[in-house]
């Protein structure tokens, strides 16, 4: 286990704070009514790179895995108000099919990821496909998982 895996790092609870703290006064310019206005390439920008560095590290860098939620952080909350400048209001709209199979999703997504890069395949490029592909194949897996769970076995 190394100092990557530490629990301890990786689950600081004052990133998880701040996160929720800007999503509370995000939620509170909202309710007042006011509009959210961004300039739409720089957020583009900063998704790209952040979610981007979230992969690399944690596919290449181990050592610096507990440092990669900042990166992410900010490539995915980048690449969410981005999605708000672009599509508006009809963000919900895209997001309502992903959210319903959310906690699914969490679940399978490690174990689906996992799988999938035991293929092993050398070369950045060959591994952002099969990023893409386990991202596809872990939300059909989520999905599949979530029909067993209400529809079949009715929990």
């Amino acid at each position: 286990m190394g100092f990557g895996d530490e629990r301890v790092l990786n689950s600081f609870f004052l990133q998880f704070l701040w996160e929720f703290c800007f999503g509370m006064e995000v939620a509170k310019l909202l309710k007042s009514g006011r509009k959210l206005e961004f300039k739409k390439w720089p957020l583009f920008i900063i998704a790209i790179i952040g979610i981007s560095l979230e992969g690399l590290i944690s596919l290449k860098f181990l050592s610096l895995k507990s440092l990669n939620d900042i990166p992410a952080f900010f490539g995915y909350i980048s690449l969410a108000m981005w999605l708000y400048a672009v599509l508006g209001q009809d963000t919900k709209k895209a997001w309502k099919p992903i959210c319903k199979y959310s906690y699914e999703w969490y679940l399978v997504h490690v174990l689906v990821f996992t799988t999938i890069f035991m293929i092993g395949f050398q070369g950045l490029g060959r591994q952002l496909v099969l990023g893409l592909i386990a991202l596809i194949v872990s939300y059909v897996v989520a999905v599949g998982y979530w029909q067993l769970i209400h529809k079949v076995l009715k929990v």
